[in-house]
């Protein structure tokens, strides 16, 4: 149970894609988390065309990093999360944001799918960005996230108030 595999979105999974954008919006969850702005996309074929850009490219518009989405589907093929994986920090990733942004879709949560998610971007992060340690935040509020976190190696460093909200800063060592 919540064991997933990582895909590059690409357009023959449009569809699962706006069932999975869809289910957040009924469930009145304006933001998905680590999805580089699928919530905002004009069009799910232009967002994967600019994902594609953004994670080749270092020459983004201001306050962007190149980085890597990944959808997360489970073994019944069943699009169940996604996670950004930033190449690198800028100042604004370093305060509240960190390498890795990731949502489980709200009717696969309590099934261990942010733990496998989380895992399987950490592995991805010590293999191909060859990063020492990782800055994961979440909202202070946020307790399953905390737990998933926590149980994956996080030390919390900080809390930090961004967007008028309160955000737990955590750091997980890769080396060990």
């Amino acid at each position: 149970m919540g064991k997933i595999y990582f895909r590059l979105p690409d357009h023959d999974q449009e569809y699962a894609i706006e069932e999975f954008m869809k289910e957040f919006s009924d469930a009145e969850e304006f933001v998905i988390d680590g999805s580089a702005g699928l919530q905002d996309a004009k069009g799910i074929a232009l967002w994967i065309n600019t994902l594609e850009k953004r994670r080749k490219s270092n020459s983004l518009m201001d306050g962007y990093v190149p980085s890597t989405v990944y959808l997360a589907y489970n073994h019944s093929k069943e699009l169940v999360g996604i996670a950004d994986i930033r190449h690198y920090l800028n100042e604004a990733l370093l305060y509240c944001g960190g390498h890795i942004g990731y949502s489980v879709r709200p009717s696969k949560r309590n099934q261990g799918y942010g733990s496998s998610i989380l895992q399987e971007a950490l592995e991805i992060c010590k293999r191909t960005n060859k990063f020492e340690k990782v800055l994961l935040t979440c909202s202070s509020d946020n307790i399953p996230s905390i737990k998933i976190i926590i149980k994956n190696g996080g030390e919390y460093e900080n809390t930090v108030v961004y967007d008028g909200k309160m955000k737990n800063r955590y750091w997980i060592n890769l080396l060990s």
